[in-house]
């Protein structure tokens, strides 16, 4: 009997750090393109990165998701990409898909 509570409540623990780890997970993803954050990509995310560029002030900027092409900076070619993507002009760089904003950039090998 003992043995069986015993692997009864280790299952139960494994589940449950799975668990918060999946919605850990689900909490840092982002949407390409969402410059401000509003969790959608709408003409005001091209607005906030051209506002950004111009150094005027901006409520909240997240500048992973700025960068659509990901060249590693935000610039006016970014806006154009979600200006683009609105207007049903192609999406190469994958805009409004979800992406987590932690994972390490790939390094290729020498």
């Amino acid at each position: 009997m003992k043995k069986i509570c015993a692997v009864i409540l280790a299952v139960l623990c494994v589940l449950s750090v799975m668990s918060m780890s999946l919605s850990a997970s689900a909490i840092t993803m982002w949407r390409r393109g969402d410059a401000d954050a509003d969790d959608e990509v709408t003409i005001t995310d091209a607005t906030v990165i051209q506002r950004k560029l111009a150094f005027m002030e901006v409520e909240e900027f997240r500048s992973q998701a700025a960068d659509v092409d990901k060249s590693g900076e935000v610039d006016v070619s970014d806006a154009t990409w979600i200006q683009r993507f609105l207007a049903q002009q192609g999406n190469p760089n994958k805009i409004d898909e979800l992406f987590d904003p932690y994972e390490l950039p790939f390094i290729p090998k020498n």
